[in-house]
């Protein structure tokens, strides 16, 4: 489903796309109260590979971060490589955007200072409490409003357990041995075309809450080195624009 890269060709990546130039921080005057931590390259640059390997058009982010900038960069080389294809062919309505989650709005400003201006207009912010809740019976996480936005690529790395407000008989999920259990996906999968695919940054209980209580056909690969999970719907197409978006983002991108 997806190439499972090694850290060789993942720091390739950085050195050709220049990645490490987007970020101009100096983290030795941060401390840990100040929550800016330096990145994981190996996991920025298969974020930004992604992205271009499958010629992503929309981004749904839940928690913002440096992968938000990432984000940006990448399909901002996709919009220069094509354009207006994916609004004028397969009736993309947000080509070319991430819109980013998250509880926080100490982190979604300090993602948005990291921005530049050549980049501003890809990338989209947005502000939600999450709250605990249930899915079939089963206790779980929901941000209390979503972008309205339908992804080809959805990045799970949020919201924090410890952010997320309220209980269900009691349980929470901010406990220190609290697990991210979020539902959001759940909530919306019938609006994720075949083709979408799910990025799990780590939290793997959350992948396989997923991953047993999706409704359609979603392929799984857990990449235990890099501690991160894909879901990728494998529904047939919808229909035609469906069809020749999926053999277009399938197509070689080199």
């Amino acid at each position: 489903m997806v190439p499972n890269e090694t850290e060789e060709s993942l720091y390739r990546h950085i050195r050709e796309y220049q990645l490490e130039s987007l970020i101009d921080i100096d983290f030795s005057t941060h401390t840990r109260e100040a929550a800016v931590f330096p990145p994981d390259w190996t996991d920025l640059a298969r974020l930004h590979s992604l992205v271009l390997q499958r010629r992503v058009t929309t981004i749904l982010e839940f928690g913002v971060g440096f992968s938000t900038l990432i984000f940006a960069h990448a399909l901002s080389i996709n919009h220069q490589l094509y354009g207006d294809i994916p609004a004028s062919k397969f009736r993309r309505g947000n080509a070319y955007q991430v819109h980013s989650v998250d509880t926080s709005d100490a982190y979604i400003a300090q993602a948005a200072q990291r921005i530049p201006d050549s980049l501003s207009n890809f990338v989209f912010f947005h502000r939600s409490d999450a709250t605990m809740s249930t899915w079939g019976g089963k206790i779980c996480s929901l941000y209390n409003t979503l972008p309205q936005i339908f992804p080809d690529f959805v990045y799970l790395d949020g919201p924090d357990p410890m952010d997320v407000k309220g209980t269900i008989r009691n349980v929470t999920t901010a406990h220190v041995d609290g697990l991210p259990m979020s539902a959001d996906l759940l909530e919306i999968e019938y609006f994720l075309l075949p083709g979408t695919l799910i990025l799990i940054d780590g939290r793997t209980a959350n992948a396989r809450f997923l991953k047993n209580n999706f409704q359609n056909k979603w392929a799984h690969q857990h990449d235990i080195e890099g501690d991160v999970h894909y879901l990728e719907c494998t529904d047939p197409p919808l229909g035609s624009l469906n069809k020749r978006f999926l053999e277009w983002t399938t197509q070689s991108s080199s």
